[in-house]
């Protein structure tokens, strides 16, 4: 899959290509964060359309109870990549929280690799959609035909409105076409800190309203009194999905995904800490040794941070999934900082996408170490038992599995990638070198205050 966004915030045109670790680094304020959104926002399938060819589908449906439709004529015939970009481009103003004014401008094209589409269409032979688990409560099922190239939907409820089975067919097409990308998305904005503190303040028991006034104050703000006069915070689509999963905390099962080790190891190895999860919503830890039970509003900014990712890799991480943190490095030391790129990289080699945007030298640094570990040269296993490194290889890359991009004054430059060397991020070795620099000249010019040489005189005979 490839993204190219054209005048989306501060971003003039960026050309984005995710791989198994998409690392995004750069300046502030040059569009990283609105890239992670927007790529989040496909990934998650947060829009919604009604394709052209939806209407005499779903006629068909209504009147015989099923139809079968070819992929030729699916992905031939109809031009739904143009549909599916014009999709994601109207649903910008509602994914950023935004006025559409300020989006009039923007352009998103997803562009959509038909072999590799093909390929990941018959991974699996039967898909349903339906509203819940109960078969009796199912509105379509979709069967696909490996040996003839077809798809089968079939209506297994026939008193749905034909209003509603025009949209389901049109996100069943929208799976269709991201069958083969990442099945879900877990996103830790930069705010998750102080989201996982007064989430309960910030949350709502009646999300119904608060939606509703949301879109009130973001298309109607001239035209209605009420909502002049109510104050609502308006969040991007990705904190409010944040949100929303500290909210459902409660009710998930803990410890129960392949991912638990890790999870563990994020405690044990980098906050320090043991979480739990109240019946009621409260988030409290306990200090590794310690009997006491403290609040997390009295921990370190680590702890706070991190609780986002430690319970999402216990309640809902599987493979296929794509995690997102904006600035995994919030916080951290240095040396947790390596730390929490080995482990995202761990993810990778684990079946989980990642995408990062960072600041931060030590990650990059660490990865390009991984990435050099992901060579077979002779002493490699020395060196990983050396500097601590998993002797299994799980902290190994390849430079096929990483894409990273350097945002720039509205542009976005892809990175070269070597096996030698890693990625190379022009702005940190620049700022670095300066930093020495400063430092090299400000330390020899006090000691030539300090120490001022002192010249001999000659006097001529």
């Amino acid at each position: 899959m490839k993204l190219t966004l054209k005048n989306v915030g501060c971003l003039s045109e960026a050309v984005i290509e995710p791989a198994d670790l998409t690392v995004f680094c750069g300046a502030n304020n040059t569009g990283k964060t609105y890239a992670m959104y927007v790529l989040w926002s496909v990934i998650r399938r947060r829009f919604s359309y009604t394709f052209p060819l939806i209407e005499q589908l779903a006629n068909k449906l209504k009147e015989k109870g099923e139809f079968t439709v070819s992929l030729d004529d699916i992905f031939g015939k109809y031009n739904l990549e143009q549909s599916f970009s014009d999709a994601v481009t109207q649903n910008l103003s509602n994914l950023f929280g935004a006025p559409k004014k300020l989006f009039t401008q923007a352009h998103v094209m997803v562009a959509l690799d038909n072999d590799s589409l093909r390929r990941g269409l018959f991974h699996s032979e039967i898909s349903t959609m339906a509203p819940t688990n109960e078969e009796e409560n199912q509105y379509l099922r979709v069967i696909l035909n490996k040996d003839s190239d077809n798809v089968k939907i079939t209506l297994t409820n026939f008193n749905i409105p034909l209003e509603f089975s025009k949209e389901l067919i049109s996100n069943i097409l929208i799976e269709l076409l991201l069958v083969h990308f990442s099945t879900t998305a877990f996103l830790m904005p930069a705010e998750r800190g102080g989201l996982n503190i007064f989430y309960p303040e910030l949350d709502s028991s009646n999300a119904l309203n608060i939606a509703l006034i949301r879109r009130i104050k973001r298309d109607y703000l001239e035209q209605s009194f009420l909502s002049n006069n109510i104050v609502v915070v308006q969040y991007a689509e990705p904190i409010q999905d944040y949100l929303n999963f500290l909210r459902k905390l409660p009710r998930l099962e803990k410890g129960e995904t392949e991912f638990h080790d890790i999870a563990e190891g994020l405690q044990q190895d980098i906050t320090q800490v043991s979480y739990h999860i109240a019946d009621d919503g409260t988030i409290t830890i306990k200090p590794l040794g310690s009997k006491v039970d403290l609040g997390i509003h009295l921990t370190s900014s680590t702890v706070k941070n991190f609780f986002g990712l430690w319970a999402y890799l216990e309640t809902i991480a599987k493979s296929g999934d794509c995690l997102m943190i904006d600035e995994p490095e919030l916080n951290l030391h240095p040396d947790n900082q390596r730390l929490i790129a080995r482990l995202l990289v761990r993810l990778v080699n684990r079946g989980i996408k990642v995408v990062i945007s960072t600041h931060s030298d030590y990650i990059v640094r660490e990865i390009n170490n991984m990435i050099m570990l992901g060579n077979d040269f002779q002493n490699r296993g020395q060196m990983e038992k050396i500097w601590g490194y998993d002797l299994a290889g799980s902290e190994r890359l390849r430079v096929e599995q990483v894409a990273a991009y350097h945002f720039e004054e509205k542009q976005v430059l892809k990175i070269p990638i070597s096996p030698e060397y890693g990625m190379e991020v022009t702005s940190m070795d620049n700022a670095i070198n300066r930093m020495n620099q400063s430092n090299s000249d400000i330390y020899f010019a006090l000691q030539d205050a300090i120490h001022p040489v002192i010249t001999p005189e000659f006097v001529a005979e």
